[in-house]
């Protein structure tokens, strides 16, 4: 207390020369104001040199609160709080009346302070200011999803830093809505990619750009101590290999910064990191990405046995040629229904088969029977299509059937218009739900 209002003091007109009276001395001083506010945090003071702290009560003119020349006062500030708290307001006591007795309470209202009172008057009084600088605050982030890529896409554009969606806030720093307080907030300085769990084989490889002309490369493995730091200007992208699609399984795992970050192609931030909440990094988060599926054709084994057949071969027969298969035994593939999240591997699903004859005539005639798999047939007469649509749960399997299934047959009277039409073209493609014709 000495330290704080001992220069203001003065007793100057007790001082008379000669046999007159003797100034006083400072005692202590009584606090008549103490407008903190919780979230600034507590006025504090201390009778055995700082051993143990008391909040200072809450005081006014009439109750003020004696604190003696040798106590203690500081200022304790509430978590977080940096900026410049609401002060106290003392009234200066001198030893006319002996010591001051830490905690006493006395009325300074009117008359009892000034004039040949110990008190100080009311435009004597004294205020007591402090400051509490700021310690920074590790900002914090969230889980982020970077902009998807499609699949099979070779040459992304990546995703700049500064326009990462990671939640970014500084606001602890920020204490501007208290009365009083400071702002030090700041904005996103850079990230630091600090893991990486990427499958390169099956999935594919999460890559950078620095920007500043040296091309994508891959991000490659990282820790805290080996860590790939960003700046702002700086880009990420993920690069899916062949024909895989969804959401990769291997992330990123980023911090963010709150100063401002030059590239580092391999930092040891570990120090920085184990400051904890004063760091100038974030808690981990995890950056993935989405590969949205593109449609890979359907591929099938079965070959066209372009037959070669008679007219008439079996006698009373009602028809001219008898059914001929026109596909080989086979397989029906489609890699999209392993690769895509959602689908069945095994199950073709609803798509439909087609078979045309591009040059058929009257009488020609395309069947394929009763099969599981089949929700139903139409055409497959003349130059008319044969259109088979599959049912919901058709199976790899049952397609495979299907096909090695269709006939040609003929039946009219005159199947080659007097031998002048002894050929025909056919071709088949197979439709599923889940793909385009292949």
């Amino acid at each position: 207390v000495t330290i704080l209002f001992g220069t203001a003091f003065s007793d100057a007109r007790d001082q008379i020369g000669g046999n007159g009276t003797v100034a006083n001395t400072f005692a202590g001083i009584a606090i008549t104001a103490n407008s903190a506010i919780a979230a600034q945090g507590v006025w504090q003071y201390s009778t055995d040199g700082g051993t143990s702290w008391t909040n200072v009560p809450a005081v006014t003119l009439n109750n003020a609160f004696l604190l003696a020349s040798n106590a203690q006062l500081r200022f304790n500030p509430a978590n977080n709080f940096h900026g410049t708290p609401t002060g106290l307001v003392a009234h200066l006591v001198d030893d006319s009346s002996g010591a001051v007795t830490n905690g006493n309470r006395a009325d300074l209202s009117g008359s009892n302070s000034g004039g040949a009172t110990r008190y100080s008057n009311v435009s004597n009084a004294v205020g007591l200011n402090t400051t509490v600088a700021n310690v920074n605050d590790r900002p914090t982030a969230s889980n982020a999803t970077l902009p998807g890529t499609s699949e099979d896409t070779a040459n992304p554009p990546g995703t700049l830093v500064s326009a990462m969606t990671l939640g970014y806030s500084d606001a602890t720093d920020n204490q501007s809505s208290i009365a009083g307080g400071g702002n030090a907030q700041r904005p996103l300085g850079g990230i630091a990619i600090v893991g990486n769990g990427e499958n390169a084989a099956t999935e594919g490889v999460w890559q950078y750009n620095d920007n500043a002309g040296g091309g994508w490369i891959a991000v490659g493995s990282r820790t805290d101590a080996t860590a790939l730091v960003l700046p702002t200007t700086a880009s990420v992208r993920f690069v899916p290999v062949a024909d895989f699609n969804g959401t990769p399984t291997g992330q990123l795992t980023v911090r963010v910064a709150d100063s401002t970050q030059a590239f580092g192609a391999s930092s040891d931030i570990s120090a920085a990191v184990a400051l904890g909440q004063t760091s100038r990094w974030s808690n981990t988060i995890t950056l993935s990405t989405a590969v949205a599926p593109l449609n890979d054709a359907p591929t099938m084994s079965h070959t066209a046995t372009s037959p070669t057949v008679t007219e008439n071969a079996s006698t009373g027969a009602p028809v001219s040629i008898d059914p001929v298969a026109l596909l080989t035994a086979g397989a029906v593939a489609d890699l999209d229904l392993a690769s895509t999240p959602g689908l069945c591997a095994t199950t073709f699903g609803a798509g439909t088969i087609t078979v045309t004859l591009s040059d058929g005539v009257a009488g020609d005639v395309l069947t394929v029977g009763t099969l599981a798999g089949i929700a139903s047939t139409s055409g497959g007469t003349g130059s008319t299509p044969l259109v088979i649509t599959l049912a919901n749960t058709a199976t790899l399997s049952q397609v495979d059937a299907i096909l090695a299934a269709v006939r040609y047959s003929n039946t009219s009277d005159n199947p080659t218009s007097f031998g002048t039409d002894t050929t025909r073209s056919y071709t088949g493609t197979a439709f599923s739900m889940y793909s385009h014709t292949g």
